[in-house]
């Protein structure tokens, strides 16, 4: 959208063109007709995209955006980058760690700004802020407690990566690769078996799933969608797992491959009951 607001045609061609790979599989393949639309150019080749209305309403709606926002850009400020530098700077940093809470200490004149900015990311959705039972177990050494804590949510994952194609596209330079989260892959059917799981288990007497549900906030997706990263233990997903399996929503081979590629305890089901810690 910025590049066809600002009339950009090289940096928008590349843009479409890693559209197109990316979705290559066929998933989100709709994206690449919606760059088009905001450009109000002509689709290059045929598309398999079934609009609920015809393809020149939705072509207009999505223009229209573009024409508006070009609009609004003449009266205010250039279509650039509208995040300062010290924004994405902070944006990279937690994303260092994804899914881990970052925490700064007392503020002081440096600090003082960087608590502002992670406000202003939190009020946008792209970070999470920690909230004053957190902060306390977050204390150092010494018993200070942090002035604050945040971790990056999937979608400022998602806008930094965005940031880093699109200052590539720009400037020519290859984009920095993203950030590889630590935790568990998962396909996508997996990962919805573990989201009914959170869902469901807290109406199971005794049962604890909080640290399951706070995981699955913080899965992010991998390049093509098809596989997500959950920063949960094989413990959790292995029970998750033997509870959606008589349901034949998981089959025996998902929840053995996890066994295989991450086991290190046993009894996993006891990690649902109240006699235990939170999975």
């Amino acid at each position: 959208m910025q590049h066809a607001v600002a009339g950009n045609t090289d940096a928008l061609t590349a843009t479409i063109e890693t559209l197109r790979q990316l979705t290559s599989s066929g998933d989100y393949a709709f994206y690449v007709d919606i760059a088009h639309f905001m450009a109000d150019l002509p689709l290059e080749h045929p598309t398999t995209t079934r609009w609920l209305d015809t393809e020149d309403t939705v072509r207009t709606r999505w223009h229209r955006l573009v024409l508006d926002r070009r609009t609004t850009a003449r009266r205010t400020e250039p279509p650039d980058d509208h995040a300062a530098p010290h924004q994405w700077g902070l944006l990279t940093s937690l994303a260092e760690t994804p899914g881990a809470w970052v925490a700064e200490g007392p503020a002081d004149e440096g600090r003082r700004r960087r608590a502002t900015t992670v406000r202003e990311l939190a009020a946008e959705g792209l970070c999470e802020l920690a909230d004053d039972q957190i902060l306390q177990n977050l204390r150092d050494d010494h018993g200070h407690r942090p002035g604050w804590a945040a971790r990056i949510l999937p979608a400022g994952l998602l806008v930094l990566r965005y940031h880093q194609l699109h200052t590539a596209a720009v400037t020519g330079e290859p984009p920095a690769a993203p950030p590889v989260p630590a935790g568990i892959e998962l396909t996508r059917s997996e990962l919805e078996a573990l989201r009914r799981v959170a869902t469901l288990a807290p109406l199971l007497p005794g049962a604890r799933a909080q640290a399951l549900a706070d995981a699955l906030a913080q899965a992010v997706p991998g390049p093509t969608g098809k596989h997500w990263t959950i920063p949960a233990s094989v413990d959790a997903i292995e029970a998750a797992f033997r509870l959606e399996m008589p349901t034949g929503a998981i089959n025996s081979r998902s929840y053995h491959r996890v066994r295989r590629e991450h086991r290190t305890g046993h009894a996993p089901l006891i990690r649902l009951t109240h006699d235990s810690p939170d999975i």
